[in-house]
């Protein structure tokens, strides 16, 4: 008969086994963390301690950035940092408080916050060993005898603990101090007595099992034999001993504490690396066993046919225990038992649980491994459409999309199921895949099925794929889709339904330009549900920032954060806060910007087309404020290739910075080569109210490339297509097309003539809010006049010079500066700007990594934006300053 220790023994025991250890204490579904925010394991763990943390970083963090990332962190998220680990486990110890540790978690860098607790040294069993007799037999009674094969004079045992005193006598000068984790130094000395008593245990002359071992103290507890308010020193002991261990080794830890993931990681890698582990298990009386090894043990005692009815009775006695349901423990026991519709009800029913308190992600991993749990039919269908609606909130990966499109293929699904999980595929896969396209025809596929039973449901996926791309189908056809929503709607009773489809009516009305959009935005109820409040008005800012409408833009941006604040999804938190770099960035707000950025970058890499905004912001910065050319187009390629559909902003951009780059770099077939395929996809869509950014470049372009027929050409389709549009930007780059437009027509004067349309152009830019463009136009203006001898060229190429010095567009500066030089007008430099003695000034680097790349001066001069001779004079103090006397030893001595 199997008792009931058994029972809880494998109840607690099997965690250790499959996918359940990670988060299986959890009794229910934690809600949802605030935007920016993670989870943080073990937070409701009995012996957390309080503002103290263990940081685990993704293997993406290579161990030599491990400081470095540590350091970086602590100080954004103000962390004092206790240890750093690079070989058992790669992370740190930190003390913050639980608001900076959730924002910690939700690092693109971490893998896991972990709270932390007290380890302790674990005295005598209640069941003492039959000591040194009892080794070396297995039939009873002993013999009185302890018989060993050898002395293990070849191992070194390292024991953490509190230390040892080496200068005892049963150890014969074997044992020694390796380093202590209390007081950080390398005296591991014991003022407890337990990590000595340990030692003579495993290595003394008169009680030890190996009487030869070299002993190693390592010293993690201290006098008081505990390790203080945190984990943090036995990692660093274990990751000491991973680092520095001489083999064959073995390890000892007799240390007790609350079960941690962090412990249990660090063990095992120090395992593979070849030290063997001896941990405490079951001292303390206690059902759990604190390490993974020891949970492993004692699972794999259990023989394999009595499992089965140990799951079962331990799924039974967890139901019957106080609190919550620990739902997830509780199916995986059942699927180890062999009974898998109790585990996939069990697993549906933890889904169900997050979902109703708003944790997308956590909803839609329990879903999907209910899914993947082999359930019936009808709970196959039942939860696939689960999945399905909750996972648009989750930034989900592949599996999502691939677990919906398998039910779809067994067509076991009625129309109106079958039709609603393929309108939310398709969303998935626009929104969150990448797969622009193939979404867009996801969607369409679903009409035929939805309007056989919710008219609702198919007005809603028509209107979302009225929703106009760069990349998808012509306006025309948008328009169409948009006109049989429309239709529909007076028959759509549901509210939800109707919520929705005027949702996307304003958003696609808005993205075209078109002038009733601000009338759909009136049309829109009052009582929009929290999530669809978030997404439209984010894509009415976005419009509204893209068309030239800035007081409309904030105020819809300040709507959309507010319902992202009281629905924190992170798909959601993620589109907010992306249309807002955007938008800062398009008005000049560029201080700090880089650097959010940044940070969203490695954060929404999940998701394609935040992550090539992100991208494009970091290109566009990277290029203007710091002159970084060769990153900056690294940055706007990526953004590119991201990108799914594009509503007009990453493909017209970055195309329009790279013909910046080739212009400055006097290399005007290439800037027109650079705009051919995005002028494709505007000439395909018809979409011209989106061509704001790249028109005024593409025009200049072609002009420098002697093709004026084009140019003009290029300019009479952008005011066709913008006619009858609401789109006061792409006016202003219509105006700014004709004032460049001017320099193949000869002198004009009067009002239609080169500088009234640059002085309008100009003020155009101005009145919306765009100071970039404002300032480009002036440049444009300026060196037009320098060219032709004009008076007023210098000081207009200055008011532009100045404008640009105020958004901190340094490359651009320095582009007007040679402007200036190339026409004869001396800049004078300011003094005051310290030296950089006998190290390379950035801009000397700059120069240098281009050198190191074969690049002749002439091109360095091209790229940079410098005259020849400034390159010239880079170069040789580069070579001074290096200690070396020709431009090809130049690369071996930049280092990083």
């Amino acid at each position: 008969m199997v008792s009931q220790a058994a029972v809880w023994r494998v109840a607690a025991a099997a965690c250790a086994v499959g996918a359940l250890i990670a988060g299986a204490g959890t009794a229910g579904a934690a809600p949802t963390p605030p935007p920016s925010e993670g989870r943080i394991l073990g937070a409701d763990r009995a012996g957390a301690v309080k503002g103290s943390y263990i940081v685990t970083f993704k293997a993406s963090v290579a161990r030599a950035d491990v400081d470095r990332t540590a350091r970086s962190l602590a100080g954004r998220h103000g962390g004092r940092i206790g240890h750093t680990y690079t070989a058992a486990l790669r992370g740190f110890s930190v003390k913050v408080d639980e608001a900076q540790a959730r924002r910690l978690a939700a690092d693109p860098s971490v893998a896991r916050v972990e709270a932390d607790g007290v380890a302790y040294a674990l005295g005598t069993q209640s069941d003492p060993t039959w000591g040194l007799d009892r080794i070396d037999q297995r039939d009873l009674p002993g013999d009185r005898k302890f018989t060993y094969p050898d002395t293990a004079s070849n191992v070194t045992a390292y024991v953490l603990d509190t230390g040892i005193r080496t200068s005892h006598q049963e150890f014969g000068g074997r044992a020694v101090s390796g380093y202590d984790f209390i007081d950080n130094d390398s005296v591991a000395q014991d003022c407890n007595g337990h990590g000595t008593h340990v030692a003579g245990t495993v290595g003394g002359a008169a009680y030890g099992v190996a009487k030869a071992v070299k002993l190693v103290g390592v010293r993690v507890l201290n006098c008081q034999g505990s390790s203080g308010s945190t984990w943090a020193p036995v990692l660093a002991g274990i990751d000491w001993v991973t680092k520095n261990a001489v083999k064959p080794a073995v390890a000892n830890m007799s240390i007790g504490g609350g079960r941690t993931a962090s412990v249990d990681d660090a063990l095992a890698k120090s395992i593979a690396s070849g030290v063997t582990y001896v941990v405490a298990a079951g001292n303390d009386g206690a059902n759990a066993f604190p390490y993974e090894l020891a949970r492993r043990a004692a699972y794999e005692a259990v023989a394999e046919p009595e499992r089965p009815v140990l799951h079962l009775r331990a799924a039974r006695a967890l139901a019957r225990h106080g609190g919550p349901l620990p739902l997830v423990r509780v199916a995986e026991h059942y699927r180890c038992a062999g009974l898998r519709s109790q585990a996939v009800r069990c697993l549906e029913a933890a889904a169900d649980r997050a979902a109703r308190s708003g944790d997308a992600g956590t909803a839609t991993d329990r879903y999907l491994d209910a899914l993947h749990g082999g359930p019936s039919a009808v709970v196959r269908d039942r939860v696939a459409l689960k999945l399905a609606r909750v996972a648009l909130n989750a930034r989900t990966g592949p599996q999502v999309p691939a677990a919906l499109r398998n039910v779809l293929g067994r067509c076991s699904l009625g129309p109106g199921p079958s039709g609603e999980i393929r309108l939310l595929l398709g969303l998935l896969l626009r929104n969150q895949s990448g797969s622009g396209l193939e979404a867009l025809e996801e969607i369409a596929r679903a009409v035929p099925d939805l309007l056989a039973v919710s008219t609702g449901q198919a007005a809603r996926a028509l209107a979302i794929i009225a929703i106009p791309s760069l990349k998808g189908w012509p306006v025309g056809e948008h328009r169409r889709l948009l006109a049989e929503a429309e239709r529909l709607l007076p028959q759509v009773d549901e509210e939800d339904l109707r919520s929705a489809v005027l949702a996307n009516r304003a958003t696609a009305l808005a993205l075209m330009g078109d002038p009733s959009a601000w009338d759909a935005v009136a049309d829109l109820p009052e009582a929009l549900t929290v999530e669809t409040a978030a997404r439209v008005h984010a894509n009415l800012a976005g419009a509204a920032t893209a068309l030239g409408h800035p007081e409309r833009a904030r105020a819809f941006q300040a709507r959309a954060w507010q319902a992202v604040r009281t629905n924190h999804a992170p798909y959601l938190e993620a589109f907010v806060e992306t249309t807002d770099m955007l938008a800062a960035f398009t008005s000049g707000r560029w201080a700090g910007l880089l650097e959010r950025a940044e940070r969203a970058e490695e954060q929404y890499q999940d998701v394609p087309d935040f992550h090539a905004e992100t991208l494009l912001v970091c290109g566009l910065l990277r290029l203007h404020t710091k002159g970084q050319t060769d990153v900056a187009r690294r940055l706007l390629e990526r953004a590119v290739r991201t990108t799914a559909l594009d509503t007009g902003i990453v493909l017209t951009s970055a195309a329009a910075a790279v013909v910046r780059v080739h212009l400055a770099a006097d290399r005007p077939a290439q800037a027109v080569q650079a705009v051919e395929g995005v002028l494709h996809h505007l000439r395909r869509t018809g979409a011209w109210v989106w061509a704001t950014a790249l028109a005024p470049p593409a025009v200049q372009a072609l002009i420098r490339d002697g093709r004026d027929g084009e140019a003009h050409h290029l300019a009479t389709e952008l005011a066709d297509g913008i006619a009858r549009r609401d789109a006061p930007a792409a006016r202003a780059a219509l105006l700014t097309c004709r004032a460049l437009l001017t320099a193949t027509t000869g002198p004009q004067t009067g009002a239609g003539g080169s500088d009234a349309l640059y002085a309008a152009a100009a003020d155009a830019w101005a009145a919306l809010e765009r100071p970039y463009e404002a300032a480009y136009v002036r440049e444009a203006w300026g060196l037009r006049l320098l060219a032709a001898g004009a008076r007023g060229g210098r000081a207009v190429l200055h008011e532009a010079i100045a404008a640009y010095q105020d958004i901190d567009a340094v490359w651009d500066v320095l582009r007007c500066q040679r402007g200036l030089r190339e026409h004869g007008q001396v800049t004078v430099r300011r003094p005051g700007a310290l030296g950089y003695g006998d190290h390379l000034s950035p801009r000397e680097r700059a120069v240098a990594r281009l050198v190191s790349l074969g690049l002749s001066n002439r091109e360095i001069a091209r790229e940079l934006v410098l005259s020849h001779r400034t390159v010239e004079h880079h170069v040789a103090r580069a070579l001074r300053k290096l200690g070396v006397s020709s431009r090809t030893q130049i690369g071996s001595q930049l280092g990083p």
